[in-house]
């Protein structure tokens, strides 16, 4: 289309070398015109990036696997920064908590609801503090409160990681 319509394109491509082996190309051709205005020809530019798409592939398939974990593992797991944000809220954490992603992360400080409790939830945070450094691990059995006010006890695992130059909690809750 582009060709007939005498206009640049920008596509990329799947093809096959001379030896019938498979790559992946980004092609650039550009119309080139006289004087005249009149088409004399084109140039194309192709780039090799075979690597770059094998790279997206294998992270597409990475994070289908790891989504497909955190959907289905039996424990609640949360990943947050420092000030409460949620990053992964998994599905057995609704289940657990009765709270969504969105409620916990729209609640200013998750562990308010959690822990009710003053005293609770002043432990919980003490708790955190001791993970002084990176992949230190805190486990602890505790008391945390549903969305339906129903108390449950859980053992937490906390562990401290760095994420995108941040101090990150990635934490697993077992009912």
């Amino acid at each position: 289309k582009c060709l007939a319509e005498q206009r640049e394109c920008h596509v990329v491509l799947s093809n096959y070398r001379k030896n019938g082996s498979h790559f992946w190309n980004d092609l650039y051709v550009s119309p080139v015109f006289n004087e005249y205005d009149e088409l004399t020809n084109y140039v194309g530019i192709q780039t090799d990036i075979t690597e770059r798409v094998r790279a997206e592939f294998d992270l597409r398939e990475s994070e289908a696997r790891l989504s497909t974990i955190f959907a289905t593992v039996k424990e609640g797991i949360v990943f947050s920064d420092e000030w409460g944000h949620f990053e992964v809220f998994n599905p057995e954490m609704e289940n657990l908590t009765g709270y969504t992603m969105q409620e916990a992360n729209a609640s200013g400080d998750f562990t308010n609801l959690l822990y009710p409790n003053p005293a609770d939830r002043q432990m919980a945070l003490d708790r955190l503090k001791l993970l002084d450094r990176l992949g230190a691990t805190c486990e602890t059995e505790t008391t945390i409160h549903t969305k339906n006010g129903e108390s449950k006890i859980v053992l937490v695992v906390t562990s401290l990681v760095s994420y995108k130059g941040r101090k990150m909690f990635l934490s697993a809750y077992h009912d």
